[in-house]
């Protein structure tokens, strides 16, 4: 199951130019070994504010599935950025609430959208049978019109245009040194590369934690291993020009075969609880809502041995150097 003004739109500064109508992935993360932490900082924060911001256009019409999809990504690459560097540098707590507020805002669209789009169509050609799922399918459309309708609201709001100014004003002014404690973990004017393998070895103790006993994990449980392994990705992949390239590549790629697994998973579980809410608004569609969440209960029991195999993958694999 693969699945203008500043006033208005915020800075300029953070914005890509994408061809018309098109999603925009991240860029590569290119930093030198001569860069501060400081000054890595900002440019990995600066990398994800251009993926949301170069994307917000035609998330703002309505128009595509996959910019909405990558603004999302944008947004947790910055979320994970933030949290890397947690220990360095403090985000002020009204750019925390606005952050958090329009993760919530993509999330829930890209949650139908997943449905829409993957999770309905994957069954319907795995049994062989859409008259079940005609009405689901129908029923998650409309759930899905109303949730990119939201997000484009909240796209081209006054809220979001003062959370790109505020975010862009303490990104560029170094607003964090006004919160610094008296003594830091290690001084911002280090140079990065002596920081990012402690950093990335933090990531991944984290995730191989989490992941003990993944096979037999919980939802919710698996969940926290898949978000672990979505961070120490998004490290990698951030450091990924201060580490022996093949290295860092082969490391990138086992752990986003672990994360695409969890994803897919976790795709199940969310899957299954807009199909129970579902429900709860259209009696109707109660049938059809048990047959499929019945396949995603096999599904995910069927994957176990899947999720183990590449967890001893990863497992295995060295930390890039």
């Amino acid at each position: 199951m693969r699945t203008e003004s500043k006033a208005t739109n915020g800075d300029a500064n953070t914005r890509q130019a994408p061809p018309s109508g098109q999603a925009v992935k991240a860029a590569p993360e290119k930093l030198s070994k001569r860069m501060t932490v400081e000054q890595a900082y900002q440019e990995i924060l600066r990398n994800c504010l251009n993926q949301i911001q170069a994307n917000r256009d035609v998330v703002a019409n309505k128009k595509d599935i996959e910019s909405l999809h990558q603004m999302r990504v944008g947004l947790r690459r910055l979320d994970s950025a933030l949290d890397l560097f947690g220990d360095f540098f403090s985000l002020p707590k009204k750019i925390r609430q606005d952050l958090d507020w329009l993760g919530e805002q993509l999330g829930a669209a890209r949650d139908w959208d997943v449905l829409r789009e993957s999770t309905l169509p994957y069954i319907a050609d795995a049994v062989g049978d859409t008259s079940r799922l005609s009405r689901i399918e129908a029923a998650a459309a409309e759930k899905s019109v109303e949730r990119h309708n939201a997000v484009a609201t909240a796209v081209t709001s006054a809220k979001y245009a003062r959370l790109m100014q505020d975010f862009n004003y303490w990104l560029q002014s170094c607003g964090w040194r006004d919160a610094l404690p008296e003594k830091t973990p290690r001084p911002l004017t280090a140079r990065i590369p002596d920081l990012a393998h402690d950093l990335l070895s933090h990531a991944q103790r984290r995730l191989c934690k989490r992941g003990k006993r993944l096979p037999d994990a919980t939802p919710k449980a698996r969940h926290k291993v898949r978000i672990a392994a979505k961070k120490a990705r998004y490290a990698a992949e951030f450091f990924e020009s201060l580490l022996a390239k093949k290295a860092a590549r082969r490391y990138i790629k086992t752990i986003s075969g672990l994360q695409d697994e969890l994803g897919r998973l976790n795709d199940m579980s969310v899957a299954d609880h807009l199909l129970k809410d579902l429900t709860r608004q259209r009696a109707d569609l109660l049938e059809s809502t048990s047959f499929i969440r019945g396949y995603l209960a096999a599904y995910t029991e069927s994957e176990a041995g899947n999720i183990q195999s590449l967890w001893k993958k990863f497992s295995q694999s060295r930390l890039p150097h």
